[in-house]
């Protein structure tokens, strides 16, 4: 009898011990989410319009759409859009992501592969927001950059009567938001 009480005090004891252990071992375990998350669908951030010869004429804009995504991860998002306007040019660079440009010199009229100067009929996408499947939100939005900076910088060629004219825009994101502002922006 005594061999059995001894047997159950010390079956307790273990069981307290294992679920103290793995409270503490759970405690320790990386969190899954790694950035809190909403059920709220963001809001769509405002057109942004942009006349960089201030001619009246709009040379470029940000737009945002809403997309269906067909994944097993995500089925909903939006994303900003930076588009060209008639013939005009934006300068990309193949091997970096859309808001790459650092360093204004290298806006040239003739460059180089990586760089090219394109008018894409999608636009550029330089920021975006998706859910995940459980339809849920992330609060921050991504901008499409390869380093996280407080401004980025578009390179930019306005073609008018087969006059090209070069130039540049550098621009905020807020990254809670997604929306993009125009904070400078300037003619070569």
């Amino acid at each position: 009898m005594k061999s059995r009480t001894y047997l159950y005090f010390l079956a307790d004891k273990i069981t307290a011990l294992f679920i103290i252990l793995l409270f503490f071992s759970c405690e320790e375990l990386p969190n899954i989410i790694d950035e809190p998350l909403t059920s709220e669908f963001p809001e769509t951030p405002e057109l942004v319009s942009i006349d960089l010869d201030e001619d009246g004429v709009l040379d470029y804009e940000v737009i945002f759409h809403h997309l269906l995504i067909e994944s097993t991860e995500t089925d909903a998002g939006l994303v900003g859009v930076f588009n060209t306007l008639g013939e005009n040019e934006t300068l990309v660079n193949d091997n970096q992501s859309a808001l790459f440009l650092r360093n204004l010199d290298e806006i040239q009229e003739a460059v180089q592969n990586p760089l090219a100067w394109e008018n894409d009929d999608f636009g550029l996408e330089i920021v975006y927001i998706q859910n995940n499947i459980e339809d849920l939100w992330p609060l921050k939005w991504e901008v499409r950059s390869d380093s996280e900076e407080s401004s980025y910088f578009l390179g930019l060629k306005l073609i008018k009567d087969a006059e090209n004219q070069l130039g540049w825009i550098e621009v905020t994101i807020d990254d809670s938001t997604g929306q993009v502002q125009v904070i400078d922006q300037g003619l070569l």
